[in-house]
């Protein structure tokens, strides 16, 4: 795989500077991406993020670039990040020539184990749910906040029951 630049634009402030993300091959046809910053002003400078040591941080998911980036916003303002990948098929994963058989009953023998863990935390955000009290305006924003939480929940576990619904009727 090769490296693919992805450009940004991020707000910092009421400037709009620039970000760039780069998409790094990694071991096992993985990729990360390391990212640059701009220090916005009247001349900007692209930044790399780095870690604590000042090694150039490599992010293993755009997530994990945003969680740094909540917290970079703290220190500098930063208040939107927006993004666009220019090249998808960069971020394609290798072609699966294994045995798809074996990997489908992975997938559904994962998926039940997710399923029965958000069927724990269904049951936990229920209880939750009952306790908490509604009396001043904070409660119940955030009672209507775990609400919405559950739901999601609720949704995630809906969506892989049904992927393995869908799984085990391919392989029938």
């Amino acid at each position: 795989m090769r490296s693919q630049m992805i450009r940004a634009g991020v707000v910092l402030g009421a400037a709009l500077v620039a970000v760039t993300f780069t998409v790094v091959p990694s071991k096992g046809n993985t990729f990360g991406v390391t990212a640059q910053l701009s220090t916005g002003g009247e001349t900007p400078v692209l930044v790399d993020i780095c870690d604590d040591m000042g090694k150039i941080r490599v992010f293993k998911a755009i997530d994990d670039f945003f969680s740094a980036a909540a917290k970079v916003s703290l220190i500098t303002g930063l208040s939107v990040i927006d993004y666009k990948v220019t090249n998808v098929a960069a971020l394609e994963p290798a072609v699966f020539t294994g045995d798809i058989v074996a990997r489908t009953n992975r997938i559904i023998a994962s998926y039940g184990k997710q399923v029965a863990a958000l069927t724990d935390d269904l049951v936990d955000a229920d209880l939750a749910l009952t306790l908490l009290p509604t009396s001043t305006a904070g409660e119940i924003a955030y009672k209507a906040e775990k609400t919405a939480q559950r739901a999601e929940i609720n949704a995630l576990k809906t969506f892989l029951s049904a992927e393995v619904v869908r799984l085990t009727a391919l392989l029938v």
